[in-house]
């Protein structure tokens, strides 16, 4: 894979020289881009800029599954009875459910 310059003007400018040393690679020549130097006096490296247009595939909008529990008495006691089942520790789970249906959790 071949890599190409996109800039070809210094991008380091100094009083005794100048220099290409910032520059941006591209594999693909085909492409329409804008490429260039911002002149700016904030430093004595220019700022370096590569536009492309846009023939990109958009990306489909994803239907985003919201899920949210529902907080009601009976499921609350049915989560409670499941986790008694498989556990085996109903004083914990009935004080932890205690507070979730009093509201104190």
């Amino acid at each position: 894979m071949s890599l190409f310059p996109t800039i070809m003007k210094p991008s380091r400018i100094t009083s005794d020289c100048a220099n290409l040393i910032d520059n941006i690679f591209t594999n693909s020549m085909e492409s329409n881009a804008i490429c260039g130097l911002l002149m700016s006096d904030i430093t004595d490296h220019l700022p370096v800029f590569s536009v492309y247009e846009g023939n990109y595939r958009k990306r489909r909008e994803s239907k985003e599954i919201k899920f949210q529990r529902i907080r009601t008495e009976e499921s609350i006691a049915a989560l409670g009875n499941e986790l008694l089942i498989g556990t085996g520790r109903a004083f914990v789970m009935n004080q932890m459910l205690t507070k979730l249906i009093s509201g104190s959790i």
